[in-house]
């Protein structure tokens, strides 16, 4: 059957189904040679790591839908440098990656709200985050992270928050990869397409 633009695949198994072999990453989304959002959940790095692949299932989701091309891009204060910014992708999900809650007993994601983006200094104080975990904006949670581009070098960077590690690897390689494939035209040293 024929696709339509707003169609959106996720696919539930193991390492072994995966055609790029993205091995260890618990899940990942990405965009297919036709332009069609997908997502993998992989059942049996989620047991390995101790995460329900319902949760995995969330996060994928909520960031489908937050940025089905996965091309929006934040400007951001530099994590590390005053006065500096750089740019961050729009992941709802990586920066609280490990703080889970139930609907109906089933595990699922805690997510960022719109508030965490928000420009500083912002006049609205509600909640970074869906759980009302402390949070400040732009921050990370234990074994949550994020990535930005370092506008100063060109270079993907990034942040981990405690034993974040453990949980990220392959899917930040792949993340970045994919990153740099699709925000090649942006005019930045020379350096741009390395990556960690």
């Amino acid at each position: 059957p024929e696709l339509n633009l707003a169609d959106v695949i996720l696919y539930v198994g193991e390492t072994d189904d995966d055609p790029q072999k993205v091995k260890d990453a618990v899940g990942y989304h990405d965009m297919n040679h036709r332009g069609v959002p997908f997502g993998f959940v992989f059942t049996d790095v989620a047991e390995k790591v101790g995460e329900a692949w319902s949760t995995t299932l969330s996060h994928e989701v909520l960031e489908l839908i937050a940025d089905p091309d996965v091309n929006l891009l934040v400007v951001a204060p530099h994590p590390h440098k005053a006065r500096a910014s750089v740019l961050r992708p729009y992941e709802v999900c990586d920066p609280v990656q490990a703080d889970t809650y139930t609907i109906d007993g089933v595990a699922v994601s805690n997510f960022v709200t719109p508030l965490y983006f928000a420009e500083l200094p912002h006049p609205v104080q509600t909640r970074t985050n869906y759980m009302s975990l402390p949070l400040d904006r732009y921050a990370v949670r234990p074994e949550g992270y994020f990535s930005y581009l370092d506008l100063s070098t060109g270079r993907w960077e990034n942040v981990f928050g405690e034993n974040a590690e453990k949980r990220v690897g392959p899917k930040e390689i792949l993340g970045n990869a994919r990153r740099m494939r699709r925000h090649q035209a942006l005019n930045l040293p020379a350096g741009r397409h390395e990556h960690r």
